[in-house]
């Protein structure tokens, strides 16, 4: 991808140039630069909570997304009882669940409920009442010490390896907060969107994304974190896999007895498609091409999200098996290879080892270790050839420790592994009590320590500090070494100092301190030259301070760090349009809608190009796409009237303007003047087209 911009040598680069856009924020008030929303923006919830939500039937003030059929699995259950029954305490069926008494940790209930999030300086306490379940955070801010507490209303896991839990707020949107049970050590943990730059109970927006990936059906208002509790289906259900279920009950019931119609059997499904259906969340299809919750198993997931390219395993969405497995020799020869070969997505545990999935190709006699192994590990081929690897991308602050993983996973990626042969043999060997068993203990242990205490040096090297900390905790597995410790220790203080200051140039540039923010950029980008986020926040300050000549460095290196990342061309085409180089604007643009095709704001500086462009057929449909996917900002409306009036459309324009005045109402009173003023000058201009098209018949 090579950006049109311009050249640093145009003497025109660096002097914006008012037009279009620039008129509308004068109007508006509003000058909404790119990155606000995109990846690693931070938006911090500071006004205070009520004690207990309590959602409205109808929270929504614009039109959210239809229910197209999703009934529940208790409907399904009205034939399929059994299966149902197999399913309610599947992980799928319990990755969202409103929290219960005797399913959440003890320690609600008791003084262990406390946890101090030391990087950011929190006080955390988790209590029940009866059957309601609270947050309370405290800490200290320049104006004295300060509380907030927040009820849980959703528990995200399954109770087997985190717990994350959501607050709804009284007006539809839902948050997640800061703290999560780990399972596996039974200890608090905070999340890394915790930072000393927060405020109130430290929640962040829960995204759709998200939310998709834990339930089958939640009604939602595009564009923000609005759900809706009433008849949200929480959970994987039936209806995830299997589509949704009204036509196929309702004819079912009309027609007992006759052959299954209306309703999907994903074994029915060609392999990929059968494999989608489980990778529409088991992968990096991250990025939404249609609006949320419209996917449907049988159709190709590529309609409905672009998939991200991942350059390391540590920076993967929370699951991704399919990359893995797609490289395996195993799965390119053969055709019958799906996730359920081995997985069985009703049941809690499969019903059988997977290693019995291998058999179906393998022998036993065709493991060329076999003669080297002990007979209680010639059975074990997936200890093997999918060893179980710490889960780095998802990681947890705890009391005395940082970046710690909860989970680990099999690795997807079948294959010979030395690395995992050992550790199946160290692991057999400490158990036995003879002392050759002892000494291959010790041999295997220091052979181990040394690979993974390599792979950390090496990671580190290429500044992956999260992937070198998980393989210092891989050999801290092996066993404790004072080297290990004093390693693991340094990455995790270089990786806290780049979290903390990361957050500073966030809470920096929210705070309109720019100056500020760059000096911390700055000191990112000189431990870190290579990370995409930093260059992408770096250009937009500078083109805050009005130095676009130095931002363009920046911004082109981020679609060369990270393909997924749409901010440097969205800022790139900025500083085109602002020096009057639409066509160029829009050729940027146009690329980082690609990657980013639901963004408002992509949508609504497409529009601004093709209207300068003197194509204001094409900006009403770009203007109206963001106003669908953001009924909030009046600058989207002025913008798609001023586009209407281009063709004529008088009627629509001062409909829209109006709307837009609308929006400013009740809010600052020098803004909604101005727009008032607009709307009046708008309705002359409507007059006086209308009165010169009747003289010219």
């Amino acid at each position: 991808m090579t950006p049109n911009l311009p050249s640093s040598a145009d003497p025109s680069a660096g002097s914006v140039q008012p037009g279009f856009f620039q008129r509308l924020a004068l109007v508006v008030g509003l000058v909404v630069l790119v990155g606000l929303g995109w990846k690693g923006w931070a938006a911090w919830r500071t006004q205070p909570v009520p004690e207990r939500p309590v959602v409205s039937s109808n929270p929504f003030t614009e039109k959210t997304d239809v229910n197209p059929g999703y009934i529940g699995a208790q409907s399904c259950a009205e034939c399929h009882q059994t299966r149902v029954e197999e399913c309610l305490s599947s992980p799928h069926f319990r990755t969202c669940r409103i929290p219960q008494a005797g399913e959440l940790p003890d320690t609600f209930t008791t003084e262990a409920g406390s946890y101090l999030a030391r990087s950011a300086g929190v006080q955390f306490d988790m209590r029940q009442v009866g059957n309601r379940f609270y947050q309370r955070s405290r800490y200290a801010t320049p104006q004295g010490p300060k509380q907030s507490e927040t009820s849980i209303d959703l528990v995200l896991g399954a109770g087997k390896a985190d717990d994350v839990y959501l607050s709804w707020r009284e007006d539809g949107a839902l948050f997640e907060l800061p703290v999560a049970w780990l399972w596996p050590t039974k200890q608090w943990a905070s999340s890394h969107f915790c930072t000393p730059f927060g405020e109130g109970d430290f929640a962040r927006n829960m995204t759709v994304r998200c939310m998709e990936c834990h339930t089958t059906w939640m009604e939602h208002a595009p564009g923000t974190n609005l759900f809706r509790q009433e008849g949200a289906l929480l959970g994987v259900t039936c209806e995830r896999c299997h589509g949704p279920g009204k036509e196929h009950a309702d004819y079912h019931r009309l027609n007992p007895g006759h052959s299954a119609a209306h309703i999907l059997n994903p074994v029915s499904l060609d392999r990929e498609l059968l494999i989608e259906v489980c990778t529409q969340c088991h992968s990096n299809a991250i990025t939404h091409r249609q609006p949320p919750y419209s996917h449907r198993p049988g159709t190709p997931l590529s309609d409905s999200y672009r998939t991200h390219q991942i350059a390391h395993s540590e920076n993967d969405h929370v699951a991704d098996q399919i990359t893995h497995l797609r490289k395996s020799r195993c799965f390119q020869q053969d055709e019958s290879l799906t996730c359920i070969t081995c997985h069985d997505p009703h049941q809690r545990e499969s019903a059988a080892p997977v290693s019995s999935a291998c058999a179906k190709c393998h022998q036993t006699s065709d493991c060329r270790q076999l003669p080297s192994l002990p007979e209680a590990l010639q059975s074990k081929c997936v200890d093997c050839h999918m060893p179980s690897r710490l889960k780095i991308n998802v990681k947890f602050e705890v009391e005395g420790d940082n970046f710690v993983p909860p989970i680990r996973r099999s690795q997807h990626r079948i294959g010979i592994d030395e690395v995992a042969r050992d550790e199946v043999l160290w692991n057999w060997h400490r158990q036995q009590t003879s002392s050759e068993s002892q000494s291959e203990t010790a041999r295997l242990a220091e052979r181990l320590i040394n690979h993974w205490l390599a792979e950390a040096e090496a990671r580190a090297g290429e500044k992956r500090f999260m992937a070198a900390i998980a393989a210092v905790r891989e050999s801290l597995v092996i066993g404790e070494t004072p080297k290990a410790r004093e390693m693991l220790g340094q990455l995790v203080e270089a990786q806290e100092l780049l979290y903390l200051e990361w957050a500073r140039a966030l809470d920096q540039i929210l705070k309109n301190k720019p100056e500020e923010a760059q000096k911390t950029l700055d000191k990112l980008l000189a431990i870190d030259p290579g990370n995409a986020d930093y260059h992408a926040k770096l250009g937009t300050v500078l083109v805050i301070l009005g130095k676009p000549q130095e931002a363009i460095p920046h911004l082109m290196r981020v679609a060369e760090l990270d393909p997924n990342n749409a901010s440097g061309l969205g800022v790139l085409g900025r500083i085109a349009y602002g020096n009057q180089k639409y066509e160029a604007a829009l050729e940027q643009w146009e690329q980082a809608a690609e990657i980013e095709p639901l963004l408002p704001q992509l949508q609504y500086d497409l529009g601004l190009a093709l209207l300068e462009l003197k194509r204001p057929a094409e900006a009403i449909q770009r203007f109206e796409r963001a106003a669908s996917m953001d009924s909030d900002r009046p600058d989207i409306l002025i913008a798609l009237a001023e586009a209407f009036a281009a063709t004529g459309e008088w009627d629509k324009s001062i409909e829209r303007a109006t709307q837009a005045g609308g929006l400013t109402e009740g809010g600052d009173p020098e803004q909604s003047q101005r727009v008032f003023e607009w709307v009046e000058s708008l309705k002359q201009r409507a007059a006086q087209a209308q009165k010169g098209k009747r003289a010219s018949r």
